[in-house]
């Protein structure tokens, strides 16, 4: 009988050293889950940041071939004969990015016209937010458009149109944003559409969708002249949020440029 006692002493002791041992590793291994499904995302986010950064470098490049080429940065936009919005400046430098798609686009009719239609499904990769699929043609790279900013309808600038507020040599110099990408856009690639000013200057990832939404919790990805590729924090200053968004009153008449007519932007030169 003391015998019979002392192997049931003996087995519960084992079975809760096992138990305990058996916890142990449970929750080492539940460590080790949590610690890779962290690094997993923490890898995604940072594949995410490089593959944002690098559509916003290459749509500067092509804005830089346009200037090169023209003496002057796209317009936000151009109208048709009767004023209608008719064309967007990722419409105007796609020469520079896909030189085919471009000899396709027909200048004499509208975006959103019979034939340009058709191309909606053509968008460029550089067009495309990495958030999004494939198919999309719905495009998340947008300018700010106001008449302080760089996007001021069919009027297009030049370098020295293109200042901060705030003097380079100042100790709060702040860079000026050029264009950027967002989260929710409705906005077709071809569409002569972008954020009005009053919208995007309220703030970052506000509630209810209101001022400017961002993919990233940690910002809003932007393309800042002259630094490149930048975050904006999300909890910038309004104040600040203002002087970056907005060009430098320029000190002499006729600095910036006098928008285009009709029948110079009409059609594009030839490649």
């Amino acid at each position: 009988m003391v015998r019979s006692n002392r192997m049931v002493r003996l087995t519960m002791a084992i079975n809760r050293r096992t138990t305990w041992k058996l916890l142990l590793l449970s929750a080492v291994v539940s460590l080790l889950v949590l610690a890779g499904t962290l690094l997993f995302q923490a890898g995604r986010v940072a594949m995410h940041h490089a593959a944002t950064c690098n559509r916003l470098e290459q749509i500067e490049l092509a804005i830089k071939c346009y200037y090169s080429e023209n003496g002057r940065y796209p317009p936000q936009y151009l109208t048709d004969r009767q004023g209608m919005l008719a064309h967007s400046w990722r419409i105007l430098i796609l020469k520079y990015i896909d030189i085919d798609l471009y000899r396709r686009y027909s200048f004499d009719e509208p975006w959103n016209g019979p034939h340009n239609r058709l191309l909606a499904s053509e968008m460029p990769e550089i067009y495309r937010s990495p958030f999004v699929g494939p198919r999309s043609t719905v495009t998340q790279y947008v300018g700010i458009s106001g008449k302080e900013t760089p996007w001021r309808g069919t009027t297009p600038l030049r370098d020295q149109d293109m200042r901060s507020n705030v003097s380079e040599f100042a100790p709060d110099y702040v860079p000026l944003i050029w264009f950027v990408e967002v989260a929710n856009s409705d906005i077709n690639w071809m569409e002569p559409r972008d954020i009005p000013f009053e919208q995007a200057v309220a703030g970052i990832n506000l509630p209810e969708g209101r001022g400017i939404q961002s993919n990233y919790t940690d910002g809003l990805p932007a393309q800042m002249k002259p630094f490149g590729c930048e975050w904006v924090p999300v909890d910038i200053s309004p104040e600040k949020l203002r002087l970056m968004l907005t060009v430098a009153e320029q000190g002499k008449k006729g600095s910036v440029q006098r928008p285009l007519t009709t029948d110079e932007t009409a059609k594009q030169p030839p490649p």
